[in-house]
């Protein structure tokens, strides 16, 4: 979606953090421009700076190709359609929680797809998507 959201700057929160806070995962973000120069997510925002976020750019280029997939507990009829297309799909048909799920996309390098922006926000996952 497009529009501007005016956010305070408290001179702490990295950029990142404050895009996370307004709702979008940084595995959708494809670039920050501050001013119209681009900058990393560790970019600490002045008063006054304008900030376009770009969205990531698809399809994703992710390394690891072919790529492996994991899914989370709500898209079981994606994980089974995947599968018939003989895509590489993991799939957990119960909930064992955002820390597992993570771990074990960084663990097995696989992209997770979820419809759970927090699960998408944890650090360790080594890439992810959000499936509208």
């Amino acid at each position: 979606t497009t529009g501007a959201t005016k956010s305070p700057a408290d001179g702490v929160s990295s950029l990142g953090h404050v895009v996370e806070s307004l709702g979008v995962p940084l595995t959708e973000v494809g670039a920050l421009l501050v001013d119209g120069r681009e900058v990393p997510f560790s970019h600490l925002p002045a008063a006054g700076e304008s900030v376009a976020v770009r969205p990531v750019a698809h399809p994703q280029r992710v390394p690891g190709a072919p790529l492996r997939f994991l899914l989370d507990v709500h898209l079981g009829t994606l994980a089974r359609r995947l599968r018939l297309l003989g895509v590489d799909t993991a799939y957990e048909s119960t909930d064992i929680g955002d820390p597992a799920l993570a771990a074990r996309s960084a663990a097995e390098k696989r992209v997770m797809l979820s419809r759970d922006r927090g699960l998408l926000r944890r650090r360790e996952l080594w890439a992810g998507a959000f499936v509208y």
